[in-house]
């Protein structure tokens, strides 16, 4: 498999989680669906830290986004917390057990929501 992530096709997807390939379409639009990845700037500091966000569907029918985690690290620049973010934060991070099951998908395909460079 390449070494860098952001650069994994789906295949390499699928070896590393141990599905077959055809599902991994399946569990990206399905996370997509549900978590969003970005670099937010903290207005207090100027600095740039790496979050997710949950979609939380309103009795109403709207969509709304949550705060589900806010990295502990902050940097100059949006750049440096978005490499760290794919290097250090995303790879280690798991869905819990009652979210594997609940969603049908394996605990670590929520690393597969890496963030593009741009």
């Amino acid at each position: 498999m390449p070494k860098r992530r952001l650069d994994w096709e789906d295949s390499d997807w699928a070896s590393y989680l141990g599905c077959p390939v055809a599902k991994i379409p399946e569990y990206k639009k399905m996370l997509s669906s549900l978590y969003l990845t970005s670099v937010a700037q903290n207005q207090e500091t100027g600095k740039y830290r790496f979050e997710i966000h949950g979609y939380d569907i309103a009795p109403s029918g709207q969509k709304r986004i949550r705060l589900l985690y806010s990295g502990k690290k902050e940097f100059d620049t949006g750049v440096a917390a978005l490499k760290d973010a794919n290097s250090n934060i995303i790879p280690k991070m798991q869905l819990t057990e009652f979210w594997t099951k609940q969603l049908g998908i394996p605990a670590k395909a929520i690393q597969m929501l890496l963030i593009r460079e741009k």
